[in-house]
């Protein structure tokens, strides 16, 4: 009875909204990132996986991929915010929910009535945590090369010396590493070997450095507990033999209008010259959908499976696509177009343009509509 009046709790939080059906449509298949965590788990030669959901779990709503996390048995999660957590703790009470922004301003005391742990990233944070909060659970970043946020050695050296860290429960230690898309880079093994070092001043906390590329590059970083992301979303964010992430999500747009063009014709905000009579089909995908820059002159999309170019400039909510070579009953109004699916996934995006795939993954999550396939309870 208290697990369903918590869901529905959740559901008053994130009702059901009804599909537009002129927009962009994101689809994330809640098994796949199930089954996606399950092989990280398999991976490990030894500690824990945990999931990092932060910023609304990549983009793809926190309340169903928690869900299906939780059903898949994960239960320690990173995210971004102290709201991120409590939205966490509603979906999943017996959770070890991790902070990653730390105090961020909030007191101690919230943490510990919300039963949240914040990743503390500075000796400030950590002083004023032994003295309101005695006792208190936490984790603490440390800065062990990244240079962009956490405890650095020898000021976590000087306060292992000291006393606040008696007055705290460590739960974990970690840190980041800078080289996450080339595992054998010799700055992460120094960076691990530092890391080992200041672990082991603190030797009841859990280390925690892998992240997702690590998981899979060998046993010497599966080290305490693995905060894995990417890996869960179908992002490669490394090219490794082994490396296990199968697709989460498929991107299409409808159809808004074909029409044709003749040569000499222009077309787009840049003016784009159609050399030949050309057939044209605008579709409702936009730069307000996500689409970075050079989307629509490096990338492609699928219409019944076959490869159409994108023609013109993206505008807010508008591009238009190539379809001259398509019969008029293979391309009509609101049929579906292809962005994200069998034919090209979020890493063959992403390799086009450039870009690490989870600005993509993010900014279509952020951006279009979502809906969930498979999943437990999702609604």
């Amino acid at each position: 009875m208290l697990r369903l009046k918590e869901a529905q709790a959740v559901e008053r939080l994130h009702p059901p909204v009804e599909e537009p059906a002129a927009r962009a449509r994101l689809t994330v298949d809640l098994d796949a990132i199930g089954r996606n965590f399950a092989a990280v788990r398999g991976a490990l030669s030894q500690g824990a996986a945990s999931a990092v959901v932060k910023r609304d779990a990549y983009g793809l709503g926190l309340v169903p991929v928690v869900r299906s996390l939780a059903a898949a048995g994960c239960r320690i999660f990173w995210v971004e915010t102290f709201e991120e957590g409590l939205s966490v703790r509603q979906v999943v009470a017996g959770a070890r929910v991790f902070v990653l922004q730390g105090l961020a301003g909030r007191r101690p005391q919230d943490f510990v009535e919300a039963r949240l742990v914040p990743a503390l990233g500075t000796a400030e944070e950590i002083a004023l945590s032994a003295r309101a909060a005695p006792g208190m659970s936490v984790a603490i970043n440390l800065d062990t090369g990244l240079g962009r946020m956490g405890v650095l050695p020898d000021t976590f050296r000087e306060i292992a010396a000291g006393s606040a860290l008696e007055s705290l429960d460590v739960a974990v230690l970690m840190s980041h590493l800078a080289g996450f898309s080339e595992p054998d880079r010799d700055g992460n093994r120094s960076q691990l070997a530092l890391f080992q070092e200041l672990s082991a001043l603190v030797p009841d906390a859990l280390p925690s450095i892998a992240t997702s590329s690590f998981v899979y590059a060998g046993p010497r970083w599966h080290i305490g507990l693995a905060r894995v992301g990417s890996a869960l979303y179908g992002v490669h964010s490394a090219r490794i033999a082994g490396y296990h992430s199968e697709p989460v999500i498929a991107l299409d747009a409808p159809v808004l209008s074909v029409q044709g063009l003749q040569a000499g014709s222009s077309l787009g905000y840049r003016g784009d010259r159609i050399d030949e009579p050309r057939r044209i089909a605008t579709i409702a995908l936009g730069y307000a959908d996500g689409l970075p820059e050079a989307f629509t002159d490096r990338c492609s999309a699928f219409v019944n499976n076959r490869r159409v170019a994108f023609v013109g400039d993206a505008a807010m909510t508008t591009t238009c696509v190539d379809v001259t070579g398509l019969a008029d009953t293979e391309i009509r109004p609101r049929q579906r177009v292809e962005i994200v699916g069998p034919n090209q996934d979020i890493n063959d995006l992403s390799g086009a343009l450039g870009i690490n795939p989870n600005r993509l993954l993010v900014a279509f999550g952020l951006s279009t509509h979502r809906t969930y396939q498979g999943g437990a309870g999702h609604g």
